[in-house]
């Protein structure tokens, strides 16, 4: 700013004014792309954390529940082996990313194993495990120890490793249970699509490549891969994450371009120059402020609240499914209030996320041909609260010839999970109808509900941020009144629309536009004759609909 300020004072040497301003300002520039970077950095660093904390809770409770067998067999003695074939089932069936559970005997033998798939399943597992037994016998007989061992070779070429558990009855080694987990199902089944869908993950023990999500592209991983270590008893593999697309693709600010621009300028536009530089500091110090601000939530979300809800859940689970024992009406009616609560919590956790994730432009578009009615089946077999309610009956109607839609399937379906959570809390009875067909070049999804309704006065109002009804619905219903918030944005980004209508005390109408290919012009009206779109003008009204 010196340098500029003297150039303006030596006026009859334009040359050197623009020379030098052009120096400055293209110094700007690259301060400004270089900030952009250091936050998609952070960004990817932060995913990378939280994708750690997930997949070591996630492995935790299988060793939990393994742990839970050998002190079940200690207190109670052996059991029979159809007894334990049982519970070894429950747990493969509970836990994905199993290949066996064995017992394996104080003299080492492989004994029993789930599941007995075949004849020599016993030979097979034992084969497996005496390839490993000398790590193993020394950290679990010698010392009585949990053991994760390194990455082991399975049958027909797959990956993966073995956990084993003590069985320490009256101080004397009586076995062990050894659990075999297939690596790419146990990481598959972790890493499902709601945790970091935009991301690429793959899994190395030491120089060697252990895991690898599907159709993974690796184009961004040399400029945009970070690297953790997960870290499970005395196993250490470090993991390496990065962007499926180039981040912030269409979203980049075009302020540092503006500002070059604006550098190289004759002498005669150096004050518009100099206010534009000054506008652009500006902005990017409240820029960087708040984003400091969102990255100091965001951290604090995943380290203290993320983390232990997936644990709270994870251990309710177990206690639920009776791993640690049979459980009394008395004792199985809290913990699903417990679990409830701990599903409330994770739920406005998410939303946090995703309006943090929105306001900070961070959210990337992955493209893709999408089946309405995968989704809305999806949704069903996740959605709890559409089937807490007995007196709440749930219709779909799904034409089998409904077109494919070409859109980010993750937002698509975070916008129709948020609509049949909002029918689901505010219908006491009655019954929740969800309706899907194509019209004018995309593809309408109609939620209807019979619940309390919306004010008419409160419908204007209803897509902003943190606005839920009136304070008595907020303290009946809870939540922070960001899901229709959350449901607008998404929308916007993906070029759907929506509009609503609704009759208090008789329910509510939702309908979702969502184009079958991604459009380039304006968007289009849900239909001639309704009324517009938010977008355009929302003019919502109370009264009948078909």
């Amino acid at each position: 700013m010196v340098l500029m300020n003297k150039c303006i004072q030596t006026a009859r040497h334009p040359v050197i004014i623009t020379v030098a301003v052009a120096i400055v300002f293209l110094c700007l520039w690259q301060a400004l792309l270089a900030e952009q970077h250091a936050q998609v950095a952070r960004t990817i660093s932060r995913e990378a954390e939280n994708v750690k904390s997930e997949i070591v809770a996630r492995m935790q409770a299988r060793l939990l529940a393994l742990t839970q067998i050998a002190k079940r067999w200690e207190e109670k003695g052996r059991p029979l082996q159809q007894d334990w074939e049982t519970v070894a089932e429950l747990n493969l069936g509970h836990f994905p990313g199993y290949y066996a559970l064995a017992w394996v005997d104080l003299w080492l033998m492989t004994r029993w194993v789930a599941p007995a798939v075949s004849s020599g399943a016993v030979q097979e597992v034992d084969l497996i495990f005496r390839e490993h037994w000398r790590g193993i016998v020394e950290a679990i007989r010698n010392r009585r120890e949990i053991i994760v061992t390194s990455v082991v070779s399975l049958p027909e070429g797959k990956k993966g490793f073995l956990a084993g558990v003590p069985i320490d009855r009256d101080n004397d080694f009586d076995g062990m249970i050894i659990g075999i987990f297939n690596l790419q199902e146990l990481l598959n089944a972790i890493l499902h699509e709601n945790l970091a869908p935009e991301y690429a993950v793959a899994v190395f023990e030491k120089e060697r490549e252990i895991y690898s999500s599907p159709s993974a592209n690796k184009k961004h991983e040399a400029q945009w891969g970070q690297d953790v270590m997960l870290e499970l008893y005395d196993t250490t593999w470090r993991m390496r994450i990065w962007p499926r697309r180039q981040p912030f693709t269409g979203a980049r600010s075009l302020l540092p371009d503006i500002v070059l621009g604006g550098g190289l300028v004759l002498a005669l536009l150096l004050g518009t120059a100099v206010k534009l530089a000054q506008t652009a500091e500006k902005r990017a110090y409240e820029a960087e402020a708040a984003d400091r601000v969102k990255s100091d939530l965001l951290a604090t979300v995943s380290h203290e609240l993320r983390t232990p809800v997936n644990l709270i859940m994870g251990y309710t689970e177990l206690l639920l499914h009776e791993n640690f024992g049979r459980l009394t009406p008395q004792q199985t009616e809290p913990l699903q209030r417990v679990e409830k609560s701990a599903r409330g919590l994770r739920d406005v956790i998410s939303a946090v996320f995703d309006v943090c994730r929105i306001e900070a432009a961070q959210e990337i578009l992955a493209t893709t041909p999408v089946r309405i009615a995968e989704v809305l089946d999806e949704l069903e077999a996740e959605a709890q609260e559409l089937r807490e309610n007995p007196e709440v009956r749930y219709q779909r109607r799904t034409p089998s010839e409904l077109a494919l839609v070409y859109t980010d399937r993750t937002k698509l379906k975070i916008v129709l999970k948020n609509l049949l959570q909002n029918a689901a809390k505010f219908t006491d009875k009655g019954r929740i109808t969800v309706d899907a067909y194509q019209r004018n070049n995309g593809v309408i999804v109609s939620i209807v509900d019979t619940g309390i309704g919306i004010e008419p006065e409160v419908l204007p109002r209803i897509f902003e941020m943190f606005h839920q009804g009136d304070n008595s619905t907020t303290r009946r219903y809870g939540g922070l009144g960001l899901g229709l918030y959350i449901v607008r944005k998404l929308l916007d980004l993906i070029h759907g629309t929506i509009e609503v209508q609704s009759i208090v005390g008789q329910g509510s109408t939702f309908r979702v536009w969502i184009p079958l290919q991604w459009p380039e012009q304006e968007k289009p009206r849900l239909d001639d004759d309704q009324k517009p779109t938010l977008e355009r003008s929302l003019s919502l009204r109370s009264g009948s609909y078909a």
